[in-house]
């Protein structure tokens, strides 16, 4: 082992998992820790198995958690194991915790950890749908009790602040000023909180600012005079400002009879960098513009060269990614691409890279909406077995789509059997090649079972990370779990939603142990007859599943019935 350079055991080392490396390698020579400490420094346990993890806690953590100066953390399952271990990482620098779309457990979690930083942390990440503005205001100090964190110099807020009213005046005043703050990246449903916000930042140098809603009311004379004297205490330090925003999309509902754009227009841009930046202690030197629109005016290089010109005159690097509905000018636009969607989009090269993204918009596929353009940008749609299926939109590329879900309950006859279903959802399989997440709402299991069988190709089997199933006969045939692990082996995230359970079917569900080891999580939501206390569930589920305990489950009672159970394998 002596014997082989440094550089070769760093090739090896790719091979094995890293707690494994940790595990096995600690403590044979000083030669070894000196190849491990990039390993010790830093930890993700995304994507870990729970072996891993108690091996980390139990056996690495106490001997080299001094070590420790990057840590990642996802999903809620995660966040409330990691607690009691948080305080074995006393030098611990980089913190970063995110949560699933719809992982609504987290925000306590995370919340757990904000009251809690490590002394000498100077990253945090926080990620997440569920990371509404109180985790925002708690992190910047909402709450008198709050202390400044000194070392912190790079902040990352992202979540889905949807539908949230404008940060209150009197919340203004409750934030704690982070002098030593360089960096903010953060994401705003209001693009005027920003004004609310950088006051507490004085010394920023940095901002990355991704907003939804971008409309300022210019006529309130008293709030724009209080946001120029935001504008003007801090520009004299920012450096660099990265922004971004995209086209928030609202089909027809119940509550919507017309379809609905949000976009931002040309006008709003400038209006909102004039009063951001237009003083005379502006010294921004870098910007960054990610945007979709229609208005024509971003079409104009002329135009946004003069503006550009007018207002920053000491920026040194100007990037853009720009995608409008109509053809930009040829003639001074760096590089212009037609997408699939009869959009155009201009860039710089390289082109910039958005620094959030947004939770998937599910995108309804029905007869009278439904285009090649929405389906080109939609990140997740919903199929519905009563809508006819145009196989005609079927001809391009969908590599944004990232979620599929299908509903196909109540058919005569069963569509999971269907020859036209098996095509479309065969060729819906080969047009998205990023597709990790398939939800299925169907009449009853075997039915979830039959379309798999049918649709799930060789690729797909190994692509497919995440299954949500929801059969409405709140029922699970007894080789259910055994047949869907046989047809997707290498599936990492199973959700079972809305399951009654007999105590008496739990002894007669057939599972592939093997298989089911293979899973990082299982996440149930069934209701138990008869019903059954926390310690009780707890017994029963370890059975089901073949575990010798119950440590590395989640649960929690919603009193409706249901109990919400993660199992981390």
């Amino acid at each position: 082992m002596e014997q082989l350079p440094d550089e070769l055991w760093v090739l090896i080392f790719r091979y094995l998992h890293r707690i494994d490396i940790l595990h096995s390698f600690s403590q044979l020579s000083s030669r070894f820790q000196q190849i491990l400490q990039s390993y010790y420094e830093n930890m993700n346990l995304i994507n870990v198995s729970y072996r891993h993890y108690k091996i980390l806690c139990e056996q690495i953590l106490p001997l080299h958690g001094s070590q420790v100066r990057s840590l990642i953390l996802h999903n809620s399952l995660q966040l409330n194991k990691f607690k009691e271990h948080i305080k074995q990482l006393p030098h611990l620098q980089y913190l970063k915790l995110t949560s699933d779309y719809d992982d609504e457990d987290s925000i306590h979690e995370i919340e757990y950890y904000v009251d809690r930083l490590p002394q000498y942390l100077t990253d945090l990440h926080i990620d997440g749908c569920f990371v509404l503005s109180s985790i925002l205001m708690k992190v910047l100090g909402g709450k008198a009790e709050v202390p400044e964190f000194p070392s912190l110099t790079n902040l990352t807020v992202l979540g889905s602040y949807a539908f949230e009213q404008p940060i209150s005046q009197s919340d203004w005043h409750c934030l704690c000023m982070h002098r030593n703050l360089k960096t903010l990246k953060i994401h705003l449903t209001i693009l005027e909180d920003i004004f609310c916000i950088l006051p507490s930042m004085p010394n920023l140098e940095e901002l990355y600012l991704s907003s939804l809603l971008n409309v300022i009311e210019f006529e309130d004379e008293k709030k724009m005079n209080g946001f120029r004297t935001v504008a003007r205490s801090i520009s004299s330090k920012l450096l660099k400002f990265h922004f971004e925003t995209g086209r928030l999309h609202q089909e027809p509902n119940d509550s919507c009879r017309y379809e609905f754009y949000y976009e931002l227009q040309f006008q709003q841009l400038k209006d909102f960098m004039n009063l951001l930046f237009r003083n005379s202690s502006n010294q921004l030197q870098s910007l960054t513009l990610i945007l979709i629109s229609s208005d024509p005016q971003f079409t104009s290089f002329n135009e946004l060269q003069t503006w550009k010109n007018t207002i920053f005159p000491h920026l040194t690097k100007f990037e853009y990614r720009i995608r409008t509905d109509n053809s930009p000018s040829q003639d001074h636009f760096f590089n212009i691409e037609n997408l699939s969607d009869n959009t155009f989009e201009s860039y710089t090269d390289p082109k910039p890279i958005r620094f959030y993204h947004p939770p998937s918009e599910t995108l309804q596929w029905t007869v009278t909406i439904l285009t090649k353009q929405k389906l080109y940008n939609a990140t997740s749609f919903a199929l519905d077995h009563k809508v006819a299926l145009d196989f005609s939109l079927l001809t391009i590329n969908l590599p944004n789509i990232r979620r599929i879900n299908y509903s196909f309950y109540d058919s005569t006859p069963p569509l999971s059997t269907s020859p036209e279903i098996h095509k479309v959802l065969c060729k819906l399989f080969d047009i998205v090649p990023n597709l990790n997440y398939l939800s299925l709402i169907s009449s009853n299991s075997q039915q979830i079972i039959d379309l798999l069988k049918q649709t799930i190709t060789p690729h797909m089997r190994k692509r497919l990370q995440y299954l949500e199933c929801y059969p409405q006969s709140r029922q699970l045939h007894s080789t259910f779990l055994f047949e869907l692990t046989e047809i997707l082996p290498h599936l990492k995230y199973l959700k079972l939603q809305n399951i009654d359970w007999l105590d008496s079917e739990l002894s007669q569900i057939a599972i592939d142990y093997s298989v089911v080891d293979k899973l990082i999580q299982l996440n149930l939501q069934v209701k138990l007859d008869p019903v059954l206390n926390e310690k009780d569930v707890r017994e029963k589920v370890a059975i089901l599943l073949g575990r010798n305990d119950s440590a590395n489950f989640y649960l929690r009672n919603d009193y409706s019935g249901y109990w919400h159970i993660k199992v981390w394998f």
